[in-house]
């Protein structure tokens, strides 16, 4: 449903809708009783005007000041206790923070699909484009995923909404990286931490799709995917390295060993070891050059993926001939700077209103 239509079209004539909208931006839970025979603590009398032709009376029998036999109505649970439910009637686990492979155990079967998890790498993106991937997310009904964050303040929020947040302590991270200079530091601190929150999801005994905030979902790309015996699966760039944007990474360990070399190597030689291998823009992500350096030596099996699964850049995506198809999963080489918020609205594909609240729910 399109959260904005059903009230803008009536004005402030109705304010229920509007503090529902409130409500909604803030993330907060209406206390929804159900008491027996159409008891209630509030009551619609249903008087002729706006919302009703005629009078049409209570909708409820009002409790008065004598409350109904039998019950005490302020014996109620903590709210800790009640369950939370988003406007598609899913229920909402609040708090769901990681920090460690044990974390990962204890939220994993709340999810719809066990088994694999898609890691979603938000590290110094945005808050706006963040919280817009996941309205464009939402879509398509996938609920088996984390949210990478280093934005602690935005990663409470979002798990007081229900969304699993991953936060790793990146400051101890980037103190035992060596013989890195400065200039490179920060960059590979993220990839890092990413390679590092792989592990953690791996040594939890499940399998990743790697993604991140730069890589817009399309459509939902599993039906299409035959993973079949093989270790890895993702899109091959020109240069030779591997597309972290959309990775599949398989939880056995033989690619535990493999993901654990990819971690060793960054912590202990950057990326010294890998430097003519890698392009020379030092402000983008290089695990996937890394990665893809680690295959050439390595027995794992890795199963490239269609390009025509993607359209790599926005000017290829603009130009595509009577619009977008079905078969295209992925808008990529999307920088996410000043002028992203407008790019995507010229697609269609800005999701958010402007208290940064999804423009739709999707369920």
């Amino acid at each position: 449903m399109v959260t904005t239509g059903w009230y803008n079209r009536s004005g402030e004539r109705i304010w229920t809708p509007w503090f529902i909208k409130f409500a909604y931006v803030k993330g907060y839970f209406n206390l929804y009783t159900h008491f027996s025979s159409e008891n209630s603590l509030s009551a619609s009398y249903r008087d002729k005007g706006v919302n009703t032709k005629k009078d049409a009376g209570p909708d409820s029998v009002l409790i008065g000041s004598s409350g109904i036999q039998g019950l005490n109505l302020w014996d109620m649970r903590p709210l800790n206790q009640l369950k939370r439910y988003d406007f598609c009637f899913h229920e909402v686990k609040q708090g769901m923070l990681v920090q460690n492979a044990h974390d990962i155990i204890s939220i994993v079967p709340s999810f719809q699909e066990n088994g694999t998890i898609v890691l979603v790498n938000a590290l110094d993106f945005p808050e706006d484009a963040i919280r817009n991937w996941l309205c464009q997310f939402s879509k398509f009904g996938i609920r088996n995923y984390m949210i990478l964050l280093d934005d602690h303040g935005l990663g409470k929020d979002l798990s007081q909404r229900g969304h699993p947040v991953m936060q790793l302590n990146s400051r101890s991270i980037e103190k035992n990286i060596h013989e890195i200079s400065s200039d490179n530091i920060s960059h590979i601190t993220k990839d890092l931490t990413t390679a590092q929150a792989v592990m953690m999801v791996l040594q939890a005994h499940y399998n990743v799709w790697l993604t991140d905030i730069s890589t817009i979902w399309l459509t939902n790309p599993f039906p299409r995917l035959h993973i079949g015996n093989h270790d890895m699966l993702g899109f091959a760039e020109a240069t030779g390295e591997v597309f972290t944007g959309f990775l599949y990474i398989k939880g056995s360990q033989r690619v535990m060993t493999f993901w654990r070399n990819v971690c060793k190597g960054i912590l202990h030689k950057g990326y010294s070891s890998t430097a003519s291998f890698m392009n020379s823009d030092h402000k983008r992500s290089h695990l996937g050059a890394f990665i893809g350096h680690l295959m050439a030596t390595d027995t794992i099996n890795f199963k490239f993926l269609s390009p025509a699964l993607r359209v790599d850049h926005p000017s290829a995506y603009k130009n595509l001939t009577g619009g977008p198809n079905s078969r295209i999963a992925f808008l990529t080489g999307v920088h996410v700077d000043e002028s992203f918020p407008s790019m995507l609205k010229g697609f269609g594909l800005w999701n958010l209103d402007g208290e940064h609240a999804c423009i739709g729910v999707f369920c």
